[in-house]
């Protein structure tokens, strides 16, 4: 079977082609306040790399939100969908984040309602990237990032084991590679921008 680190090589291959590094134009959005400083930034181009696998787990996580509506529905296939795409946003990230993780672990989560689960582990994950942004609670080191960014990281996959465990009755790694292979590496979002 592929480990996370396998598969988010994998994943990692298929996103660069298919999106590059997301490069976005006219990110900043004008408004009364700051419009010299949006004119002076006006036409430059961002490169979301990372950032965009991470909106497009939050994205997923919303979906399985609006599946399961705070109930736990076991095995119903567009709850199973939503945690494998997670999944791929999650290799995907990985791999564009390029920590190292070789040996990403297992840790034991509390068992609550599985989007509140899901839930916390992304905002943790969110909470370590944005305070390392800010330079802030401790974040400014790379060393003590590393280590925040790893158990983030390890809880949320923790939690994607869980409920891929509790919803397919599988690995997340077999869940993500099923997906992966029979639908998202089938999709050529370069030939076409609508329906991949």
């Amino acid at each position: 079977m592929k480990t996370i680190i396998d598969l988010s090589v994998e994943i990692g291959t298929w996103a660069q082609t298919n999106f590059g590094n997301t490069p976005v134009t006219n990110l900043l959005v004008r408004n009364h306040r700051d419009e010299i400083n949006n004119e002076a930034l006006a036409g430059r181009v961002v490169e979301l790399n990372w950032i965009a696998p991470l909106w497009g787990m939050g994205e997923e996580i919303g979906e399985f939100a609006k599946q399961t509506d705070g109930r736990n529905f076991f095995n119903d296939a567009e709850s199973i969908d939503a945690i494998a795409d997670i999944g791929v946003y999650f290799c995907d990230y990985l791999n564009r984040r390029d920590m190292g993780y070789e040996g990403i672990a297992f840790s034991k989560q509390p068992i609550v309602e599985p989007t509140v689960m899901l839930s916390k582990a992304y905002g943790d994950l969110l909470h370590v990237e944005l305070k390392r942004a800010q330079r802030i609670r401790g974040m400014d080191g790379v060393e003590q990032f590393k280590g925040a960014h790893r158990l983030a990281c390890e809880n949320l996959y923790s939690t994607l084991q869980f409920l891929a465990n509790g919803f397919a009755g599988k690995k997340i790694e077999s869940l993500i590679d099923e997906v992966f292979q029979k639908v998202v590496s089938k999709r050529d979002w370069k030939k076409n921008s609508q329906t991949g």
